[in-house]
């Protein structure tokens, strides 16, 4: 199991709350050095803290690509104001935002190199460019099931969620590609690719007695509308 340092920097007592909405739509992150980001969250609605801890948790975790990473408190200042109609009278709700410094380990092999949409696009001498994308069926798996983990040479490289897509530089090379995702039991699959300059893209989905991958020589049609990007930073 993978170890998690944890630095949790907040100003203010967990109160006795149960809800926490995150307008994830808000949610930025800001590359300032090399395996460091800002994280930027806006948030309304009752706090809890622990949930919000989680989520970070979440999400830095992917951005790291699964490796050890540190994160901290780095201040919050008030977000967007609405105002609602509650029995006649005008109720005004409030949001803040609220910023969290990611710095990921220095540890991650120089074999995968995750790359942000609006980031590099250069591809580096020796690496191939690799489109990952979860085309799970939204039929059989809705909300936030259907997340797929994706391993390279026995190395878990994504956690990908279904109508994500992820993008890597990988070093030119064979590789064993092992796919998994969690129902009423694991169900796996496995593919066996030569990645050799190039550009390359592979589907994987979620079904209901198996984890399918499909190497494919393009991408579908209207790719940019039915995929998001798995880490943006735009």
């Amino acid at each position: 199991m993978r170890s998690v340092f944890l630095i949790v920097i907040l100003s203010f007592i967990v109160g006795c709350v149960t809800t926490v909405e995150v307008a994830k739509e808000n949610r930025g992150i800001t590359k300032v050095a090399e395996n460091n980001y800002l994280l930027e969250m806006t948030i309304s609605g009752a706090r809890n803290d622990k949930k919000i801890d989680a989520e970070i948790e979440t999400f830095a975790r992917g951005l790291c690509m699964g490796e050890k990473f540190e994160y901290a408190f780095n201040g919050q200042s008030a977000g967007p104001s609405w105002g609602t109609m509650v029995n006649n009278v005008y109720v005004e709700n409030h949001s803040i935002i609220r910023t969290y410094e990611i710095k990921c380990s220095d540890s991650k092999s120089d074999q995968y190199i995750l790359v942000a949409k609006g980031g590099e696009i250069k591809v580096p001498e020796g690496f191939v460019k690799l489109t990952i994308f979860n085309s799970t069926n939204d039929t059989f798996y809705s909300g936030s099931t259907g997340d797929i983990y994706v391993e390279f040479n026995g190395k878990e490289l994504v956690k990908l969620p279904k109508k994500k897509y992820a993008e890597f530089f990988v070093k030119e090379g064979k590789y064993q590609i092992d796919v998994s995702h969690i129902d009423l039991k694991k169900f796996t699959g496995q593919e066996v690719a030569h990645l050799e300059k190039g550009e390359y893209f592979i589907s994987v989905s979620a079904s209901l007695f198996s984890t399918k991958i499909k190497l494919r020589d393009i991408l579908p049609a209207n790719f940019e509308i039915k995929y998001k990007p798995y880490l943006s930073l735009q």
